[in-house]
């Protein structure tokens, strides 16, 4: 009998197969792009008409001019790279379904936003981007002066025979881009029959390329390096802030452990994080001719980026602590 298995098929049957895999790929396509809609909001760009100059203008309109240029944190783009990429998403679900089948692993990339470790890979690059990309650039440029060079003087080290083109200046490009970087960057074309002093100038281009590149790689592989060491410090910064420091008082746990009523319960009641996050909510969605006294204060601190409101380094039930300080000073 045959050693390789026969496989046998209902044409009709993977048809029918296909389409329902489609479908229920669009279906799931468009929950998830129906959700990011929902949950988030995009909003676009505001088209304002045009208005002559008025030389006196109301308090109330001056309240809602203002009410119009603050800017939410939490609110999502409709032009930006998140909303285009659910676009996407979809439009590659139906290109799928209805062109080719090949669209459908765009979606693999999906799988990032579940993944902790994915994410952490893409910031590192995209947090230094720029600097890997001036590198890039730096990088082609090399190589494009190392092509018009081989151009030049060293065109018939690269036969066509072998996959190596130099006829023209964008195939010479290529191909040193190719074979240099690519295939190999210590192998290099070496004709027979040429005197020493050929040899002894290919060497003086050859040898400053290696290094060249190797100098390159390495500076891009230490800035990746670096930015997950630098990453990775923020992060061990971050989880320990969070459970050794109270956000809104700066006091550390061992504080509250000693002399108050316990870390836990004072970050629970006393200072509670959401009730600071809802009372800003609050405050910006209320318009600013019903703020109170304490609220215009707040407001202010806030446009200011002063976070003086706080009660930094102060806690009620840490008052006897500080009482008993006084009285022994």
């Amino acid at each position: 009998c045959s050693a390789v298995p026969d496989y046998r098929y209902d044409k009709k049957t993977v048809l029918l197969v296909s389409l329902v895999l489609a479908i229920l790929h669009n279906i799931t396509t468009s929950c998830v792009f129906v959700s990011y809609f929902i949950t988030n909001h995009p909003t676009f760009p505001k088209c304002r008409t045009w208005r002559p100059k008025k030389f006196l203008m109301s308090y109330e309109d001056n309240d809602e001019k203002k009410e119009d240029e603050r800017k939410s944190n939490l609110e999502v783009k409709f032009f930006s790279i998140q909303t285009f990429w659910y676009i996407l998403l979809l439009v590659c679900s139906l290109l799928g379904s209805f062109c080719y089948g090949y669209f459908f692993s765009l979606h693999l990339l999906h799988m990032a936003q579940f993944n902790q470790l994915v994410k952490h890979a893409i910031q590192v690059v995209s947090k230094n981007g720029r600097s890997l990309l001036w590198v890039s650039f730096y990088g082609i440029f090399v190589f494009y002066i190392y092509a018009l060079i081989s151009f030049a003087f060293y065109r018939e080290i690269y036969p066509s025979t072998e996959g190596l083109y130099c006829t023209r200046m964008y195939e010479c490009f290529v191909t040193i881009l190719r074979h240099r970087l690519i295939v190999s960057e210590f192998e290099f074309p070496n004709p027979t029959g040429k005197p020493f002093i050929y040899y002894f100038y290919k060497a003086l281009f050859d040898v400053p390329f290696i290094i060249i590149i190797t100098i390159g790689l390495n500076i891009i592989f230490g800035i990746i390096v670096d930015t997950f060491s630098e990453l990775r410090h923020n992060k061990w910064q971050v989880e320990n802030d969070m459970h050794a420091l109270c956000f809104i008082c700066s006091r550390s746990s061992y504080d509250f452990e000693h002399n108050g009523d316990g870390f836990a319960k004072h970050v629970k009641e006393e200072h509670y994080l959401w009730s600071y996050l809802f009372f800003f909510i609050h405050l910006d969605e209320t318009r600013p001719n019903d703020y109170t006294a304490l609220y215009s204060h707040v407001s202010r601190q806030l446009e200011k980026k002063d976070c003086g409101f706080f009660p930094i380094n102060r806690a009620l039930s840490l008052q006897h602590e500080e009482d008993n300080s006084e009285i022994q000073l």
